[in-house]
Order: structure tokens, then sequence, then C-alpha cells
């Protein structure tokens, strides 16, 4: 697929190119839950590379915990864990984002649409990559207050129709831009535009640049050609350039979105 840039601001991170390039395209409520995780029917879906564990987004709009698991389902002890995966959607059972995560058992969760309602899973995986069958699922309403700090939501990425991209936190007048990577969230490139700031997408790739508006909010649409696969992922993220060469940019959450229908 193919996602273009506005003409105009230019960022280069080291070995990426920007805009035009083609590519596969004061309030937070912390909200403790308990997910129970068992290891069902664990299939093979061993990672074609090591992902780093992430850390909780900034401003996290939940908080996030589940207890390990202690067994597999043959019974032996449950030794081999090396992370799990967090999935949440706006339907049951159909979860259009995903977390990957490190072994630790609880997770700051930011980019999170107020007043929607998200249902979420979580699985385990080991260290071949074998992930175990979803955790019961739990279901959560946002608060309604839109976190303080530049923030990125999205409407789910389907295939054929437009997404809805947008940044809330902005300052009026801003200009956002919104990124893409075809390789997930990361340890990402360092941008000297940004003042050396470094996004947590892998090989990222500008599809497009808004204003924000009075209240602070700046939106793209995109559309996923109708011909695309469904379930491959992409990451996104947006940076905001602030300062003097850049010195005080800031950046968002990053999503991981999965393509449906």
């Amino acid at each position: 697929m193919t996602w273009r840039g506005r003409e105009g601001s230019r960022m280069r991170f080291p070995g990426v190119a920007w805009c035009e390039e083609r590519g596969f395209l004061d309030f937070v409520c912390r909200v403790s839950v308990l997910l129970c995780l068992g290891l069902y029917g664990c299939t093979s879906t061993a990672p074609a590379r090591a992902i780093p564990p992430l850390l909780a987004d900034p401003e996290p709009q939940l908080q996030l915990a589940w207890t390990p698991p202690t067994t597999m389902v043959d019974g032996t002890a449950a030794s081999e864990v090396a992370g799990y995966k967090l999935y949440y959607g706006f339907a049951s059972r159909h979860y259009s984002f995903l977390k990957t995560l490190g072994p630790q058992p609880t997770y700051g969760l930011a980019g999170l649409v107020p007043e929607r309602t998200y249902y979420m899973a979580v699985t385990a995986y080991d260290r071949t990559g074998k992930e175990s069958g979803l955790s019961e699922e739990l279901t959560v309403v946002v608060p309604p207050r839109a976190p303080r700090v530049p923030t990125l939501m999205q409407e789910v990425l389907r295939r054929g129709q437009a997404t809805q991209f947008w940044v809330t936190g902005a300052r009026p007048g801003e200009v956002v831009s919104f990124l893409f990577s075809a390789l997930g969230e990361g340890a990402g490139p360092c941008a000297a535009e940004l003042g050396g700031l470094c996004v947590d997408i892998m090989g990222p790739a500008l599809f497009g640049e808004a204003t924000a508006d009075t209240v602070g909010t700046a939106t793209v649409r995109r559309t996923m050609p109708a011909e695309t696969w469904t379930g491959p992922t992409l990451a996104f993220q947006a940076v905001i350039r602030r300062g003097a060469q850049g010195g005080q940019s800031v950046k968002t959450n990053a999503i991981t979105a999965q393509v449906m229908d």
C-alpha cells in the first residue's frame, strides 16, 4: 500500500526516507483489573525477530494487571513464559489492536477513546514464540476526560475503508506528523529535526500531517486498499516539533493495529 505525506516539514531519521515514501503500507482513571490467564491450545506463532519489551505508554488511561500462569496445558510448570500479548478492541473477541509485552504482568495503556467500551484479553508466549489461548475477557468503559498530553487514537483499520487517526492534547495551530511502520513497535530512529527525539516504532514513514484545531485536536483519514490482506499489523505514532531546533519536541503513544475485514 502507499501512504503519502504532505509536502512540508520533512523530518529525517538516519537511513529513513520520509515524505512520499512507499511502504506496506489532570484526571486519569487508573483501573486495576485481574485477568486469570490459562495456557490453552498453544499454537506456534514464532516471531521473525526478537521484540523488545515495551514500557508503559505515557499518561496511561488504564492500569492493567493479570495473574501469571502457573501450569501448562500438559500440567507441567509454566517456567518458560517470556512475555505477554495484550489484545483489545471495540467488539467482544474481535480485537483490532495489540501490545507485545515483556514478562511483567502489568501494563499502563494509553490511546483509548474516551467513553468508548473496550474488550481486552491477554495471552502468554514462550521463548520459541508459542502463544497461549486467550484469557478471560475484560470489558472496560474508558473515563470521559481526554488525556492532557498529546495522545494518538484511531478507529479500526479495515481494508477498503477510510480510517480516522487523531491526536488530542496538542497546542492549537501546531502541525502534527503521523507516522506508520510495518515493522512494529520497538526502539525506533532519532530525528535531528526533533532535537534528537527517538520514536517508538521501527522503520517509520510519514503518512500525513494535520494542524491542530482550537481545542488541540489534529485529524487525518487514510483508506487501506481493498486488496490488502487481513491479518498483518501496522504500528502508528505521531510527533510534534517544538522549540528551537526541535529541542522541545514531543511524541505520542504508539498503537499497533491489525488489518481487519
